[in-house]
């Protein structure tokens, strides 16, 4: 069984994250900060491949943001309210 530590869990909580895709959290906060430059004058991601990364699709939501979608892209009145 994994201990989470207070923060994590206070994290969790304030973000009203849902066990079963915490998960799927971590593996997206591991991509965002391997996109993003913390020592020295790359990201780790581009000291390894040599390109440079384009991040704007990692900064346009939060993770487990609200979002609004359409089913049908001419029905203007039926949006859906999703995570």
């Amino acid at each position: 069984m994994r201990v989470l530590t207070k923060k994590v869990r206070a994290r969790r909580a304030r973000m009203r994250i849902p066990k079963c895709v915490w998960d799927f959290h971590k593996i997206w906060e591991v991509q965002i900060y391997t996109r993003t430059v913390h020592k020295g004058n790359s990201t780790p991601l581009e000291a390894l491949t040599g390109d440079t990364i384009d991040i704007l699709k990692w900064t346009e939501f939060e993770f487990y943001d609200l979002i609004l979608y359409w089913d049908n892209r001419d029905d203007e009145e039926g949006q859906s309210i999703g995570r």
